[in-house]
């Protein structure tokens, strides 16, 4: 089953498949990569582009690479070599954002990895389903949580039912180009955040 979709910059669909590997669709032409390509699994949750146009695949055994022909394994440092990934973003500086299912949201700058939320030794909460730039950081949506706002300086705010939102069960971010904030919970409904004012608009 198809979980997840990324249009790149040159117009490219690549669609992340539960069971199936990457799909391309580029001109009608349908191309699989799998573990045969060089994913590290067939079951690719999480797709992003980064800042100098490289594709990345985040699956449950880890991160991948698009070199142009195949996917290549990217081990990530200890202890976070081989994450279960939900969720990848890029940032402007070249790094990526990456929510998981067991270590939290982790940010890697291309050498060395640090868990942003929780802090080392915190305890891990639920996975991180999705991920939208936000406020020259990260929103981050943690499923029994709630919303997880980060920086590169290491700034985290974290926010749930006791700030307005609806629910702690979060599946999914998006934010539009006025700079509102979609949130989609499970439970709780649909909530737009925009200059710090939360708001429901239906369960």
């Amino acid at each position: 089953s198809a979980w997840t979709l990324l249009e790149d910059r040159l117009g490219t669909l690549w669609a992340g498949t539960l069971g199936g590997g990457v799909v391309r669709v580029r001109g009608g032409v349908f191309t699989r990569y799998g573990e045969k390509e060089g994913l590290p699994s067939e079951y690719a949750w999480a797709l992003a582009e980064d800042s100098s146009g490289t594709l990345w695949a985040g699956t449950d055994r880890g991160l991948a690479r698009f070199d142009g022909t195949a996917f290549r394994t990217v081990p990530l440092p200890q202890p976070f070599e081989r994450p279960s990934i939900r969720s990848l973003l890029g940032d402007p500086s070249g790094g990526l954002w990456i929510g998981t299912a067991a270590d939290g949201l982790l940010r890697w700058d291309g050498t060395s990895v640090s868990r942003v939320h929780p802090k080392e030794g915190g305890r891990v909460p639920g996975g991180v389903y999705a991920l939208a730039p936000w406020r020259g950081g990260v929103a981050a949506a943690f499923y029994g949580v709630g919303l997880v706002e980060a920086d590169t300086a290491g700034h985290v705010k974290v926010s749930g039912r006791s700030e307005g939102l609806p629910s702690d069960l979060l599946w999914s971010l998006h934010r539009d180009r006025n700079g509102a904030l979609w949130v989609g919970s499970d439970g709780g409904g649909l909530v737009r955040v925009s200059r710090d004012r939360v708001e429901t608009l239906g369960a």
